[in-house]
This record gives structure tokens, C-alpha cells and sequence, in this order.
């Protein structure tokens, strides 16, 4: 608890994601980053963000997850965005419309073996 208040002297400034992580995943984020409270952050918002246990955080850790992030060029949010604005632009589908319900039906005896 003395490293995490080292950490943050100014209780104004903390993160508001640090209240909705276990104390479990403070200590090894601690244990890491203690002195650099910039990753200890977002690995802190990245395990809040996708629910992640203090295994999988260990796991993301060990793989030094924030050296990979945001290393491969992609255009994702370009054409997610794009996508988004195209399909909210149309009327929306409900799920019967879209769905044929064309099978064969056949008669209950025929697929009954009951004696």
C-alpha cells in the first residue's frame, strides 16, 4: 500500500479505473511498474476494458502486450467507421427478414419409428 501511495501522491489524479481492479492485480501490476505509472495505467484500463483475470493480465505482461499494441499498421477504425455509417444508413433488418425458411417438411409419421 506505502508503493501504491508513492506511486500516486496526489489521490486527485488517480486513475478512476484503479477502483475496478483487485488488489490481486495492483500487487503484480506494482511488482512491474512501479516506476512507471504511465504503463501501470494501461495495463490497469486494458484489464477493466476487457475484463481480464490476474492471469490473464499476467499473461499479457509477460508478452509485453504495451510494446505491441499499435506496432501493425492497420485501417480497422477507418472501415469499421465507414461500415458503421453505410449499414445505420440503410432500414434496419430484423432477424425473420433475413432468414429463408424454405425447408422440406415432411410428414411426422415418416420420421417417426415409434411402434
Amino acid at each position: 500500500m506505502r508503493r501504491f501511495a508513492r506511486m500516486w501522491p496526489e489521490w486527485e489524479k488517480v486513475p478512476s479505473v484503479m477502483a475496478q481492479i483487485t488488489w490481486t492485480a495492483h500487487r503484480l501490476l506494482l511488482d512491474r511498474f512501479s516506476e512507471d505509472s504511465n504503463i501501470y495505467a494501461w495495463y490497469a484500463a486494458k484489464s477493466v476494458a476487457n475484463r481480464w483475470s490476474v492471469r490473464q493480465l499476467q499473461a499479457q505482461i509477460h508478452l509485453r502486450l504495451h510494446e505491441r499494441q499499435g506496432a501493425a499498421v492497420s485501417n480497422f477504425a477507418e472501415v469499421l467507421g465507414h461500415q458503421t455509417r453505410r449499414r445505420c444508413s440503410k432500414r434496419p433488418m430484423t432477424l425473420m427478414s433475413s432468414i429463408s425458411w424454405s425447408w422440406p417438411r415432411t410428414p411426422r409419421s415418416a420420421t417417426s419409428n415409434r411402434p
